[in-house]
């Protein structure tokens, strides 16, 4: 082991596996001077993004002269004409299955990073709480789906009462 004022003090066995407290926040305000850049990237970013809307809108409207009209105004159906009133009931089937996806969805992108730290916990001794958390949200997440399975929210071709076609 070198002597220079870089190289690592060994650790005492007797901190070996406890946590170690957070230090205090600097004291010198000028500490955190490089995350200024923070707001300053995301306003020029805003600021880029409402630029090039107002340039698309400024080609398309006034270099353009594109003028409102029935023809441009009516409701494009694929060429077809449209028939039939627009407003009727509709099947919320899809939403329900695409909320029960979006719900595991997320749950698993905010599962997946904190599964590599729970060996951390386990060193600490704390494994068993973490591993009750990930437990508790698995859960909730699995009562929710079976409560969507058992009201019949997730079956494709669950008939709607009431539901008129044509």
């Amino acid at each position: 082991m070198d002597a220079t004022p870089h190289s690592q003090a060994a650790v005492p066995s007797t901190l070996i596996g406890q946590a170690i407290a957070p230090s205090a926040p600097p004291a010198n305000p000028t500490a955190y001077a490089e995350y200024a850049a923070i707001p300053l990237v995301l306003g020029f970013a805003i600021l880029l993004c409402l630029g090039i809307m107002g340039l698309v809108r400024f080609i398309t409207r006034v270099l353009n002269k594109i003028t409102p009209s029935q023809a441009r105004n009516s409701t494009y159906e694929c060429g077809e004409t449209p028939f039939g009133r627009a407003w009727f009931r509709f099947n919320n089937r899809f939403y329900r299955i695409a909320l029960v996806f979006l719900v595991c969805d997320c749950q698993f992108a905010l599962l997946l990073p904190v599964l590599p730290r729970l060996r951390h916990h386990v060193a600490l001794g704390l494994g068993a709480a973490a591993l009750a958390a990930l437990v508790v949200v698995a859960v909730c997440v699995a009562l929710g789906i079976a409560h969507a399975a058992r009201n019949r929210d997730l079956l494709w071709n669950k008939s709607v009462e009431g539901a008129r076609h044509g």
